[in-house]
């Protein structure tokens, strides 16, 4: 009897084991897990080059200053391609002067920018450029 009782102990104990999930080193757990979409866009676009236009305006797009094509890796803000594209000056994040086109506080005229048609509800900072973005930085009178 003790014979036979050890002999199902371990037919239910194979049984058990082969049905058990197989366990994944910790160290590969994350490699199989999908990041959220705008992370996922964010890693494939990172490190690739890219390109977007900037325009510069006056007066609510009446005068058109000058236009760029410019290259850039993903992941980079708008700032950055500024940067690296135009002689950028800003106060606090705000910018205050693009290629020696300055805007004139007392005079209440500031660079306001649109992102695809749409105005920037956000800072040049915190704005990660797209391959294929149109961004439109006007010089107009604020009030």
């Amino acid at each position: 009897m003790n014979k036979y009782l050890m002999v199902l102990m371990s037919l239910v104990l194979a049984v058990l084991t082969a049905c058990a999930p197989a366990q994944t080193d910790q160290n590969d757990s994350g490699a199989s897990q999908q990041p959220e979409n705008g992370q996922q866009e964010l890693s494939k676009e990172a490190g690739e080059e890219l390109s977007a236009s900037i325009k510069l305006t006056k007066d609510q797009k009446a005068e058109e200053l000058s236009s760029k094509e410019v290259v850039f890796e993903g992941g980079e803000s708008l700032m950055e391609v500024m940067n690296q594209n135009f002689e950028v000056e800003d106060e606090a994040g705000f910018i205050t002067s693009i290629d020696g086109i300055e805007a004139n506080a007392d005079e209440k005229y500031a660079w306001m920018f649109d992102v695809n048609g749409e105005p920037a509800m956000k800072g040049a900072n915190d704005i990660i450029l797209e391959d294929g973005d149109v961004v439109e930085f006007d010089l107009q009178k604020w009030e």
